[in-house]
């Protein structure tokens, strides 16, 4: 229903951190999906869609920029014990003549 009519789709799950990237089958659109924060899963990702970055085995968040130029998505993992977080990946989109999103 939203796949290729919105270019991001932002969504979270309670034990995943993945950038999915655009396919034919997502008709262009990126995936976001942010939700370890509640818990960490098996460490396995259970499917093949391509992914520039996930993590199946911590927990962590994600911090999203948008500007008119671009749009960056910050993951981070955490130590739990220690209470630190950690810059784990970051991806980073501008905006092709087009108007769709190209990756950097």
């Amino acid at each position: 229903m939203v796949c290729g009519r919105a270019d991001l789709i932002l969504s979270g799950h309670d034990h995943t951190l993945q950038v999915l990237e655009p396919t034919a089958r997502t008709a262009g659109t990126r995936q976001i999906v942010s939700g370890a924060a509640a818990k960490s899963g098996d460490g396995r990702a259970h499917f093949d869609h391509p992914a520039a970055w996930q993590n199946f085995s911590d927990v962590g968040f994600m911090v999203l920029k948008v500007s008119e130029r671009a749009m960056t998505v910050d993951t981070y993992t955490v130590d739990v014990p220690a209470r630190t977080a950690h810059l784990a990946h970051t991806t980073t989109t501008s905006t092709a003549v087009e108007g769709r999103s190209a990756v950097r």
